[in-house]
Protein backbone atom coordinates (compact mmCIF):
# COMPACT_ATOMS: atom_id res chain seq x y z
CA UNK A 1 0.00 0.00 0.00
CA UNK A 2 1.43 3.13 -1.18
CA UNK A 3 0.74 5.76 1.93
CA UNK A 4 -0.14 9.06 0.60
CA UNK A 5 0.64 13.13 1.67
CA UNK A 6 -1.10 13.79 4.87
CA UNK A 7 -3.33 16.96 4.79
CA UNK A 8 -3.70 18.00 8.57
CA UNK A 9 -1.24 17.96 10.77
CA UNK A 10 -0.22 14.90 13.60
CA UNK A 11 0.43 15.31 16.86
CA UNK A 12 2.68 12.71 19.16
CA UNK A 13 0.03 11.47 21.81
CA UNK A 14 -0.84 8.47 23.56
CA UNK A 15 -4.54 7.68 24.15
CA UNK A 16 -6.34 4.67 24.62
CA UNK A 17 -8.34 3.07 22.03
CA UNK A 18 -10.64 0.56 20.53
CA UNK A 19 -10.86 -0.78 17.39
CA UNK A 20 -13.81 -3.08 15.89
CA UNK A 21 -13.37 -5.08 13.09
CA UNK A 22 -14.50 -8.78 12.20
CA UNK A 23 -12.73 -10.35 14.82
CA UNK A 24 -14.51 -7.59 17.80
CA UNK A 25 -13.07 -5.22 19.83
CA UNK A 26 -9.33 -5.11 19.71
CA UNK A 27 -7.60 -2.85 22.19
CA UNK A 28 -4.41 -0.39 21.41
CA UNK A 29 -2.99 2.83 21.81
CA UNK A 30 -3.14 6.17 19.49
CA UNK A 31 0.06 7.34 18.82
CA UNK A 32 -0.39 10.65 16.84
CA UNK A 33 -3.53 12.56 16.07
CA UNK A 34 -5.04 14.49 13.50
CA UNK A 35 -8.31 16.19 12.38
CA UNK A 36 -7.95 14.01 9.59
CA UNK A 37 -7.24 10.64 11.20
CA UNK A 38 -4.73 8.41 13.45
CA UNK A 39 -1.99 6.15 13.30
CA UNK A 40 -3.23 3.10 16.10
CA UNK A 41 -0.80 0.81 17.50
CA UNK A 42 -1.97 -2.53 19.20
CA UNK A 43 -2.23 -6.56 18.94
CA UNK A 44 -4.27 -8.65 16.74
CA UNK A 45 -5.30 -5.82 14.39
CA UNK A 46 -8.03 -5.66 12.36
CA UNK A 47 -7.35 -6.66 8.66
CA UNK A 48 -10.39 -4.91 7.49
CA UNK A 49 -10.50 -1.84 5.40
CA UNK A 50 -12.59 -0.21 7.55
CA UNK A 51 -12.93 -0.19 11.31
CA UNK A 52 -14.84 1.48 14.12
CA UNK A 53 -12.74 3.65 16.46
CA UNK A 54 -13.43 4.21 19.74
CA UNK A 55 -10.95 6.39 21.81
CA UNK A 56 -10.84 8.64 25.18
CA UNK A 57 -10.41 12.16 24.50
CA UNK A 58 -10.35 14.09 27.63
CA UNK A 59 -12.18 11.61 29.28
CA UNK A 60 -14.79 11.70 26.84
CA UNK A 61 -15.19 8.86 24.35
CA UNK A 62 -15.02 9.23 20.51
CA UNK A 63 -16.70 7.11 18.06
CA UNK A 64 -15.35 7.18 14.23
CA UNK A 65 -15.83 5.10 11.08
CA UNK A 66 -12.07 4.73 9.66
CA UNK A 67 -10.41 3.18 6.40
CA UNK A 68 -7.42 1.77 6.98
CA UNK A 69 -4.77 3.59 4.67
CA UNK A 70 -1.56 1.21 5.69
CA UNK A 71 -0.22 -0.64 8.31
CA UNK A 72 3.54 -0.72 9.58
CA UNK A 73 5.21 -3.20 12.32
CA UNK A 74 5.57 -1.11 15.83
CA UNK A 75 6.89 -1.07 19.54
CA UNK A 76 3.49 -2.65 20.13
CA UNK A 77 3.01 -5.44 17.79
CA UNK A 78 1.34 -3.96 14.72
CA UNK A 79 0.38 -0.01 13.54
CA UNK A 80 -2.28 1.31 11.19
CA UNK A 81 -2.85 4.38 9.76
CA UNK A 82 -6.27 5.42 9.60
CA UNK A 83 -8.42 7.91 8.07
CA UNK A 84 -11.71 9.22 9.69
CA UNK A 85 -14.19 8.55 6.71
CA UNK A 86 -17.07 9.12 9.57
CA UNK A 87 -16.87 11.19 13.13
CA UNK A 88 -19.50 11.87 15.45
CA UNK A 89 -20.88 15.79 15.72
CA UNK A 90 -18.41 17.81 17.91
CA UNK A 91 -15.37 15.18 17.73
CA UNK A 92 -13.32 17.09 15.05
CA UNK A 93 -13.72 20.44 17.21
CA UNK A 94 -12.46 18.39 20.14
CA UNK A 95 -9.65 17.02 18.58
CA UNK A 96 -9.05 20.62 17.03
CA UNK A 97 -8.43 21.91 21.19
CA UNK A 98 -6.12 18.58 21.95
CA UNK A 99 -4.11 19.55 18.96
CA UNK A 100 -3.85 23.45 19.83
CA UNK A 101 -3.00 22.29 23.43
CA UNK A 102 -0.17 19.94 22.25
CA UNK A 103 1.44 22.44 19.95
CA UNK A 104 1.69 25.25 22.21
CA UNK A 105 2.88 22.79 24.77
CA UNK A 106 5.80 22.14 22.64
CA UNK A 107 6.73 25.42 21.58
CA UNK A 108 6.93 26.50 25.11
CA UNK A 109 9.66 23.82 25.53
CA UNK A 110 11.44 24.86 21.94
CA UNK A 111 13.82 27.42 22.11
CA UNK A 112 12.78 30.72 20.10
CA UNK A 113 15.02 31.46 17.16
CA UNK A 114 15.22 35.46 16.43
CA UNK A 115 14.62 36.26 12.30
CA UNK A 116 18.17 36.36 11.37
CA UNK A 117 19.86 34.68 14.15
CA UNK A 118 21.84 31.01 14.04
CA UNK A 119 21.41 28.57 16.82
CA UNK A 120 25.63 27.61 18.25
CA UNK A 121 27.25 25.10 16.40
CA UNK A 122 27.35 22.36 19.07
CA UNK A 123 29.36 19.16 18.56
Amino acid sequence: MTRRPRRNTRVACALEGRVLGRRGFQRGTVHNLSTGGLFFAGPNLPADQRVELELDLDGEPVHATCELLYRQSHGEGAGIGLRFLRIEAGAVERIRKVLAAENLAAEKKLPKIAAGKRLPHTS
